[in-house]
């Protein structure tokens, strides 16, 4: 857009070029690199570092933040935090539903050698099943080596009363050390299924608060 304006000086008639006003819609977003994912959505920054990290994967550029994280996902993402190290893998797995040839076959066997992840009374450990909060923090606190932790009198949680469940003190450890969601909740809400983007956030707070451990 231009304008005319007079010098009075010299009275002569000049242009002065005026930036057009962008409206508030045409304002551009920061760029996602996820195409399924905008920069300003809930655990967008918590997304990012897991995949700089290489603790969760995103494929074709999508991160797919909705979707639950598995056991399998979960020890994975567990085992490359814990630096990816070798370890002497068995000829025949110990697990039924999982062959010495899946791709996570060396995270799964290191999460049982780790006693992090549990199999089933089958005998099978369902590495594509989803997890809720109380087992994605009961592996947490494991694989943080179990560290002790001083209960309170009172359950921190409204819903969850003191111990009232098997994992009481792996959701104390999380809340005590912030590897929550939502610092301001008072509900834990236990058997919640995880998504990705969630993981993320609670993977992000979990090295966090093991970083000086």
């Amino acid at each position: 857009m231009s304008v005319k304006s007079q010098d009075p000086s010299r009275a002569i008639s000049r242009t002065i070029d005026v930036p057009a006003v962008t409206s508030q819609q045409e304002v551009r977003k920061p760029k996602s690199r996820f195409v399924d994912m905008e920069s300003s959505q809930r655990y967008y920054q918590s997304a990012t570092w897991a995949v700089d990290q290489n603790v969760l994967e995103a494929r074709d550029g999508r991160f797919s933040p909705s979707e639950s994280v598995t056991r399998g996902q979960l020890v994975e993402a567990l085992y490359r935090m814990a630096g990816s190290p070798d370890i002497q893998l068995p000829a025949q797995s110990p697990y039924r539903d999982i062959s010495t040839s899946n791709p996570r076959y060396k995270a799964i066997v290191w999460a049982r050698q780790q006693n992090i992840g549990n199999e089933y009374g089958d005998g099978s450990f369902h590495a594509d099943d989803s997890v809720n909060r109380q087992t994605l923090v009961s592996f947490m606190y494991r694989a943080a080596g179990k560290p002790n932790v001083t209960l309170p009198k009172y359950s921190p949680f409204t819903d969850v009363r003191a111990g009232s469940n098997i994992y009481y003190r792996d959701m104390v450890w999380a809340q005590q050390k912030g590897v929550v969601l939502d610092a301001q909740s008072k509900e834990f809400n236990p058997r919640a299924q995880v998504s990705r983007a969630e993981a993320a956030q609670f993977l992000y707070q979990y090295a966090n608060a093991t970083r000086t451990r």
